[in-house]
């Protein structure tokens, strides 16, 4: 009895949705770190490039649109776990999707092969 061919593909796809993060914990853009200088004269910010460090996130609205918003010191380490999450989101749904169209590929040749 011939093993079926789309076996190897199923069991890729399965792995990468079961490394799909929790869909709540995803969020794109991205984490910029910047340091500001106050304008005063005598301020030691001019030696060290400025006050800081503040966090800023930066997502793109559109086409040469971006928006920024300010992130609080205490929340950098939870956007930052989010911004990760929505990276490997979105690796692994591309990756699901080679699969599928392999799966389409293969549908189409043993389609043709068969009398």
């Amino acid at each position: 009895m011939p093993s079926d061919p789309k076996a190897p593909y199923l069991k890729k796809r399965r792995t990468a949705a079961r490394r799909l993060p929790d869909a709540e914990q995803v969020l794109r853009g991205s984490l910029v770190e910047r340091f500001l200088p106050c304008g005063k004269p005598n301020c030691i910010c001019k030696k060290r490039g400025g006050h800081g460090p503040y966090y800023y996130l930066v997502i793109t609205t559109g086409v040469g649109r971006t928006r920024s918003v300010l992130i609080p010191a205490k929340q950098r380490a939870e956007v930052t776990r989010w911004l990760r999450n929505y990276r490997s989101f979105r690796k692994a749904l591309e990756t699901i999707s080679g699969i599928n169209l392999a799966l389409i590929l293969q549908g189409k040749r043993t389609a043709r092969s068969t009398p």
